[in-house]
């Protein structure tokens, strides 16, 4: 299998992954390994997609106050 490596990558991504994944049982890695999968599947559309990390965001946003 293949390996990559994501530089850059914001703190708010990644505490939205890091929630994610704990909501699904899930490592990071594996959370990150599903959703790459399910968007080159073309299982995630841009539009759920976007709304997907529109409450993501929402709910990051609640949680800090």
């Amino acid at each position: 299998m293949a390996s990559i490596t994501i530089r850059n990558l914001d703190d708010e991504v990644k505490e939205l992954l890091r929630r994610l994944a704990a909501e699904n049982d899930r490592s990071m890695e594996e959370q990150a390994r599903v959703m790459i999968r399910a968007a080159v599947d073309g299982q995630i559309g841009p539009v759920g997609r976007l709304d997907q990390i529109e409450k993501a965001l929402q709910e990051l946003a609640n949680s800090q106050g």
